[in-house]
């Protein structure tokens, strides 16, 4: 990955949000969008291509250090690959992989920079005709903005509460006869037919965490509203640090402002969720030493509250200092999927969540990878609050929550729903 860079302002795109970019977008061109209004740096792909997996899985970790004149804002998106790996990519004991992994390659692309309020053009030069085309420049919106109706989605839960209530009554009974410490549990609802490109805006404008992405292809479509990093890769002095920043732990936001104050409280009090945390938290320090550098690993902030548009989570930030010379499918084994979605210990209780949700996740619970072109870096996202498409038949979309000991059937249902509301909840 070696392009030449070129980088122009856009400066027509500086008062838009990249919602409504994407409304200009026309409904039969590809859609690959990363990012949300809670996002330091957006990304619309323009032009783009399938790309091989060993191209992205095989190729080393490689932090480069370019002169300032091809990138001098430094912007840590511009062209680059995106890889959408499947939550059993890498672990056999997952179970039959139900989907694909997917990989990019991006060669132009409209990047926001939500800092300084500006966007930019970013292309590969010279650069041959591409897979996946954005008609461009974006046409005008229309003189007079299309107001649409409210229209309901029909989404229907493949599990009854009591299912769901009996799923966690068992898991909270291997836990107390020793079988494992924390489980994760999906629950899924399923919409059989069309979702319209302009519904899943709205409902990405106003529920979409900082971690967001948007994939609208014939054969593919994924909707993430996910606020969760999974890890970044990143340079200092001299050396490649990876992070991770695990969630655990959710309240709802309230529209009462006092409410809203006493769920924060609660949450940030809360032994039960600190201790879910901790045991996630422990369990990335033992997946990060696997790639990092002998004492290379710490804990950064043990769980510190970070608010998002519908839920209040509790963030824990550990990092460790890459050993050299990695392939990213090495680290992908070594990391993948991440513990926040699966429990502790991992290898046991992946093998009973397949059994437990009496499917496979694909690419619900999976990672979204960004690697760029001009620097090396890589972000990536666990894919919480997504839903799927893989055929013109329906939609899936799944909510979990994280179960210990000290969990209460009742509360974890709640848990999960507040979650669903992205999708079950009116938004007008």
């Amino acid at each position: 990955m070696n392009p030449k860079l070129k980088i122009e302002r856009c400066p027509e795109f500086d008062a838009l949000s990249p919602w409504d970019v994407i409304s200009r977008i026309k409904e039969g061109d590809p859609l690959l969008f990363l990012g949300s209004d809670q996002s330091n740096y957006s990304i619309l792909a323009l032009n783009f291509d399938e790309q091989d997996r060993d191209e992205f899985m095989f190729s080393e970790i490689e932090l480069k250090v370019r002169q300032p004149k091809d990138n001098p804002l430094d912007l840590p998106m511009t062209i680059g690959q995106i890889a959408l790996l499947t939550y059993d990519a890498f672990n056999p004991w997952c179970g039959r992989a139900s989907a694909p992994s997917r990989f990019f390659d991006i060669r132009r692309s409209l990047v926001w920079d939500k800092a300084n309020g500006k966007a930019y053009l970013c292309e590969e030069e010279s650069f041959p005709r591409t897979q996946y085309e954005v008609t461009w420049p974006l046409p005008d919106p229309p003189a007079e903005p299309q107001v649409l109706p409210p229209r309901s989605v029909d989404w229907k839960s493949t599990w009854t509460d009591s299912q769901y209530l009996e799923a966690v009554a068992q898991s909270l009974e291997d836990i107390r006869d020793g079988r494992f410490y924390q489980i994760n549990l999906l629950r899924f609802w399923q919409h059989q037919g069309h979702i319209s490109r302009a519904h899943l805006i709205r409902r990405l404008r106003k529920f979409a965490g900082p971690f967001a992405a948007f994939i609208d292809l014939p054969d593919l479509g994924l909707v993430s509203w996910s606020p969760e990093r999974f890890v970044q890769i990143y340079p200092k002095d001299g050396e490649a640090f990876i992070e991770a920043e695990p969630i655990k732990g959710t309240r709802p936001v309230s529209p009462d402002p006092q409410t809203n104050q006493n769920l924060m409280d609660e949450l940030v009090a809360s032994l039960k969720d600190k201790a879910e945390l901790h045991m996630i938290v422990d369990l990335m320090r033992n997946d990060l030493q696997r790639i990092s550098q002998r004492g290379g690993v710490e804990v950064l902030n043990s769980g510190a509250l970070q608010s998002f548009p519908n839920v209040h989570h509790l963030v824990a930030k550990v990092r460790g200092r890459l050993k050299p010379n990695l392939r990213l499918e090495e680290l992908c084994r070594a990391i993948c999927p991440g513990g926040s979605i699966t429990g502790a210990p991992k290898r046991e209780v992946m093998d009973v969540i397949h059994g437990r949700e009496e499917r496979e996740r694909g690419y619900f619970m999976g990672n979204l990878f960004y690697r760029d072109a001009y620097s090396g870096r890589i972000d990536s996202s666990i894919l919480i609050r997504t839903a799927v498409r893989q055929s013109e038949s329906g939609w899936e979309y799944a909510a979990g929550s994280g179960i210990t000991v000290k969990s209460h059937a009742y509360e974890e249902l709640q848990e999960v729903l507040t979650k669903a509301r992205i999708v079950l909840e009116n938004p007008w």
